[in-house]
């Protein structure tokens, strides 16, 4: 083999600067039946990827700054965010769900460092307000002033068994620091429907030498 021929790598084809990351996206199943991997470039700086995970024992729909995600891994850009629950026919005297959303970056493939874990979980130290009766159109955008909602509190979560539905949710979920919130007591009826906001920040990424 001569001494100048290159091999096929990754490396050969490293983005230029060293600012954007090589990363594992998620895996596929290609045609030829074998496990495969999409990699993507991705600037750090422009945006936070996220992996959502969440339980909850009734219908659950959740929003991202007021739309609907189609993949439960979203970028998020620096600044701030509100993630947002519909709970359809809750138990309103039960838990009502756990949640967590997680950025734990891998080592770098670039030269500079800028990332952090993230981790956007439900948990009693308050900022995940609720209310029972239908809010604005605009009530999952970040620019909704949701004072008057109240808190959700920690409470008991569910025990499930191995082989019961959102088992594996909700075990994900507590593994990684979530807790389970419901309504403060008494609760007003027996089920309805519950919205729920969580607002947030993502950091401005920092260069580190």
């Amino acid at each position: 083999m001569s001494d100048e021929q290159q091999l096929n790598s990754v490396e050969r084809v490293r983005k230029q600067p060293g600012r954007l990351i090589l990363e594992e996206h998620s895996h596929c199943e290609v045609p030829a039946g074998c496990g495969g991997v999409v990699l993507r470039w991705r600037n750090p700086f422009a945006a936070v990827p996220v992996t959502v995970r969440l339980y909850s024992p009734t219908k659950a729909t959740f929003l991202v700054d007021g739309v609907a995600p189609t993949t439960g891994r979203i970028d998020l850009s620096p600044g701030r965010h509100v993630f947002a629950l519909v709970l359809e026919n809750a138990e309103l005297s039960a838990g009502l769900f756990l949640f967590a959303a997680v950025h734990e970056p891998r080592a770098r493939q670039g030269t500079v460092t800028v990332e952090q874990p993230l981790k956007v979980l439900s948990d009693n130290k308050g900022g995940w307000n609720f209310c029972l009766d239908a809010p604005s159109d605009d009530w999952a955008t970040v620019a909704f002033n949701d004072s008057d909602w109240l808190a959700l509190v920690r409470v008991s979560p569910p025990q499930l068994a191995q082989q019961d539905a959102g088992y594996w949710s909700l075990r994900r979920c507590t593994d990684l620091g979530a807790v389970c919130l419901g309504l403060p007591p008494p609760p007003r009826g027996q089920r309805g429907t519950v919205w729920v906001r969580k607002v947030f920040e993502i950091p401005v990424p920092q260069a580190q030498g």
